[in-house]
């Protein structure tokens, strides 16, 4: 079973770690058509609590905690000047000012 994006690459090195080879991987582009495959009992998969706490097949899953060197991953979000009271709010949101590259990158886009 396939999972978006690095997902993808975190679960396979995490299974190769373990010894463990898939008999075949799968792609599929959302969230919903992976978690009802699981469900159905035709893989594993990768996805973040909160995608799947939206899910219906959420009930018909089991769920494991994965090891901090898997579960952690940096997400990089980028935008187009000018701000936008959206942009504000996710940047409130996902704490963007409180981790930023050493660089100085990340920092929010000046007033228009």
């Amino acid at each position: 079973m396939d999972v978006i994006g690095k997902g993808r690459w975190r679960l396979e090195e995490w299974l190769v770690g373990a010894a463990i080879a898939p008999e075949r991987i799968l792609e599929f582009g959302s969230y919903h058509a992976i978690a009802a495959c699981v469900a159905a009992g035709a893989g594993v998969a990768m996805m973040p609590l909160s995608v799947l706490e939206s899910l219906a097949a959420k009930d018909q899953v089991t769920r494991h905690i994965l090891p901090r060197d898997v579960a952690r991953s940096r997400t990089h979000l980028v935008w187009r000047a000018p701000a936008s009271p959206a942009l504000d709010a996710l940047l409130a949101i996902v704490g963007a000012d409180s981790d930023r590259e050493a660089d100085g990158r990340g920092t929010r886009p000046p007033p228009p």
